[in-house]
């Protein structure tokens, strides 16, 4: 009997019941671990800003209902008010065209072994190989507009949003202002 309760136990005590809320983090505070630290990082993303469609690239930082974040290769953490954004393009994995084109160049070069065939041959890898990397050219990319932008949390390095200790958007900036904000990176 005592075997028997013994084992319950054993099996109860790997049951641990872990929240689904993240932002109860066990680790210890979140606002405590430097940029440079977090593990993970966010796409690639170009966002067109304003009339002039002015282009602001960097790492998608994070989005939310008021500014898009978007950390430069080099310099500071830009606040960017939704109301400006036109257009954001995230660059989900490497197209990979050049090595489509090396290979389509390859084969057709492979075809002036071919003789008279060649006209046949050749004419096929040059329209797989256009073919082939105008899908790749373009299969990479995701284009968001205005109204989508909400949903491109999900390729953001933070996508429950910025935490407030990298927050440094002036809630009272002028409606076409980019601003700078937070550290520098």
């Amino acid at each position: 009997m005592r075997a028997r309760a013994l084992a319950l136990v054993l099996l109860a005590s790997g049951c641990r019941h872990v929240p689904l809320d993240r932002s109860a983090d066990p680790g210890g505070s979140v606002e405590t671990v430097a940029l440079e630290q977090v593990p993970v990082k966010g796409f690639p993303a170009v966002a067109f800003v304003g009339d002039d469609q002015a282009r602001h690239d960097g790492e998608l930082m994070a989005v939310d209902v008021d500014y898009l974040w978007i950390a430069p290769a080099a310099g500071q953490l830009e606040c960017i008010p939704v109301g400006l954004v036109r257009s954001v393009e995230i660059e989900v994995h490497p197209s990979m065209v050049g090595w489509s084109v090396l290979w389509s160049v390859l084969g057709t070069a492979s075809t002036l072994t071919h003789g008279w065939w060649l006209i046949f041959s050749g004419s096929t890898w040059v329209a797989t190989g256009l073919a082939s990397g105008l899908t790749l050219a373009s299969g990479n990319d995701v284009v968001a507009a205005p109204k989508e932008l909400p949903r491109l949390n999900e390729y953001a390095r933070f996508p429950q949003g910025l935490p407030e200790a990298l927050r440094g958007c002036p809630r009272s900036a002028p409606a076409g202002a980019v601003t700078p904000a937070g550290p520098q990176l």
